[in-house]
């Protein structure tokens, strides 16, 4: 009997013993993990850490947006945070935002249409259902993805109706969750990488326009390097040397932009350079070099970085901005994957057709080191368990199986206590009451005053095409209104402290009219790009769209200029920088 009660303590000691080393070296390995550059030459990794953690503050509740939407969560879960809370809130938010805000869904075939133009939004959270481990098409009986295959009249996809990107970002999500592997994705993807080769320019490089001349654009060439990164020297039949050759005359073209000092670029903003970041590192080109064009721009988007928030600016002398964080964050997960030889920041590699088996499997997150410690102490203490079980099994003494089954029950009993809370699941069933007053409100627009209306008047008009047609782009004729009235004035309810760019916005929205435009943040102003799908310089060199109010155009733009009860807002294309439409300075984009 001694030697058994003997043999037993000897037993619960070596495996008691076994557990500390086993959980001290997964421990190690964790924090290796996510340290994972050890030699934090550039402060690499201080800003990663910093960026995730002022995005997810930022980002409190996430919506559908490309500012604290999509962006935040897909930088945020490729760079191994795991929060279930706030990614449950995300997928609960996206189906009202579908059942309420979505231009088209079709209830018998799922498919969803999230804008009236801007594919992009479909593809955005195609990306970001797909980091989460989620088929984009069957997100709660719903298809993200069949937006994508949309076409016009003639046939033709209509995924560059807002510019080159939406092309480039289609073969992004395709290619992310492996979606579509059948005919139709081929020719898809086929139709997409002839498109992008054709609209190369001449000295390499892209534009958001796909003119063939001008100018290359440094973030608009590295989404579509971040596009063709799959196919880069990989034996794939399709134009594989037109791709390969095309990726070094655009590689050659951005190095160009970026030694030029004088470069008014988005090369000279931390958004275009975080986009070359992230190409880079999907082609992978080594960024341990001290040679290498990788390291030299990875060392300049942390000059764009805010030490005292963790956030980054948009240009060096600027604000810390939510955009370039996000953007920023994305570049920097992007640069850890590539150091520690991960899939690169797109490649989410989940099949469509096992991807529901596997967002279940995704719920356990393994690369987060405290759930490798955990799973290596339940093995320890079923091991303990086994072995006490055993020795009851094997004394005869009743006392010490007394003690050794109420062992046994609290070790039990301990174990479901901590581990029962980690049960929560990336997709859960939504109750009927999750739309709240919190979710009504968030896309509304914010009150800047007090708390009162008023009201102004608004049009959109482009007649002054009509009398310019010899200069419209042929392809701009369809989108073009017979009478050039896009919106007829109507009256629209504000709040005070609101500009014309919030109306505008707003009526666009609730309208299904496509507005595209880019901001500045470091002068509070907003472009106006394209409305309807006509954009500046697509009726002559000297085209675009204005605006002016109670019949005087604004010398600023539409964001900085602020409304008063019974302004009448118009907005305006004209094709000679104003002078055909009544005016001599008028402010080119609002």
């Amino acid at each position: 009997m001694k030697k058994t009660i003997k043999s037993f303590f000897c037993i619960v000691l070596s495996a008691i013993s076994t557990l500390f080393v086993v959980s001290s070296g997964f421990v190690a390995i964790a924090e290796e993990s996510s340290n994972s550059f050890i030699d934090d030459v550039y402060g690499y990794q201080t800003a990663l850490t910093g960026s995730l953690d002022f995005v997810r503050t930022q980002a409190s509740e996430l919506i559908v947006d490309s500012i604290g939407g999509e962006w935040a969560l897909i930088g945020f879960v490729r760079g191994g945070r795991a929060d279930n809370t706030w990614t449950d809130g995300y997928l609960n938010m996206l189906e009202q935002y579908i059942q309420n805000e979505a231009f088209f869904v079709d209830k018998q075939t799922g498919k969803v249409f999230l804008h009236s133009e801007k594919v992009t939004d479909n593809e955005r959270v195609i990306l970001a259902l797909t980091a989460l481990k989620i088929d984009a098409t069957a997100f709660r009986g719903l298809n993200l993805v069949s937006a994508l295959f949309d076409k016009d009249q003639r046939g033709d996809y209509k995924l560059a109706a807002q510019g080159i990107n939406g092309v480039a970002f289609a073969l992004i999500a395709l290619d992310s969750g492996n979606y579509a592997q059948n005919a139709e994705g081929e020719n898809l993807r086929k139709w997409c990488i002839d498109y992008l080769l054709s609209h190369e320019k001449a000295g390499g490089g892209w534009d958001l326009r796909g003119a063939a001349d001008g100018d290359a654009s440094a973030d608009i060439t590295a989404m579509i390097l971040q596009a063709f990164a799959p196919y880069y020297k990989k034996d794939r039949a399709y134009r594989k040397d037109d791709i390969d050759a095309c990726i070094k005359r655009a590689v050659d073209a951005l190095k160009s932009l970026y030694a030029d000092v004088d470069n008014g670029d988005t090369v000279r903003t931390s958004d275009g350079v975080s986009q070359i970041v992230i190409a880079f590192t999907a082609l992978g080109y080594d960024g341990t070099d001290d040679e290498s064009f990788l390291k030299e721009i990875l060392e300049n988007l942390l000059t764009y970085r805010d030490a005292q928030t963790g956030g980054f600016k948009h240009e060096p002398n600027g604000e810390t901005d939510q955009m370039a964080s996000e953007h920023a964050a994305c570049a920097l997960v992007a640069y850890d994957r590539y150091l520690n030889k991960a899939e690169p920041f797109y490649e989410m590699n989940i099949a469509a057709a096992n991807s529901a088996a596997e967002s279940a499997a995704a719920d356990v997150d393994f690369s987060n080191g405290k759930t490798i410690v955990w799973i290596a102490i339940g093995v320890a203490v079923l091991m303990i368990l086994i072995i006490i079980a055993y020795i009851i099994y094997k004394t005869k003494s009743v006392r010490i199986k007394a003690v050794l089954l109420a062992i046994c029950i609290v070790a039990v009993l301990a174990g479901a206590f901590f581990l029962a809370p980690g049960t929560e699941k990336h997709n859960p069933t939504p109750s009927s009451s999750a739309k709240t007053n919190e979710d009504q409100s968030r896309n509304s627009p914010a009150v800047k005053g007090k708390d009162e209306s008023f009201t102004c008047t608004i049009s959109i008009r482009c007649d002054a095409i009509l009398n310019n047609m010899n200069l419209l782009k042929p392809e701009k004729v369809s989108v073009l209104p017979k009478d050039g009235t896009i919106l007829q004035t109507m009256t629209i309810t504000f709040n005070e402290g609101e500009s014309v760019f919030d109306v505008l916005k707003r009526v666009t929205r609730e309208k299904r009219i496509q507005m595209e435009f880019k901001s500045t943040p470091i002068y509070n102003s907003a472009y106006i790009q394209g409305i309807n799908n006509l954009y500046e310089f697509d009726c002559g060199p000297l085209s675009g769209w204005v605006y002016r109010v109670n019949g005087t155009f604004s010398k600023y733009g539409a964001s900085q200029c602020t409304l008063k009860s019974g302004d009448i807002i118009e907005f305006v294309y004209t094709c000679d920088l104003g002078k055909d439409i009544g005016g001599d300075s008028a402010v080119e984009g609002g």
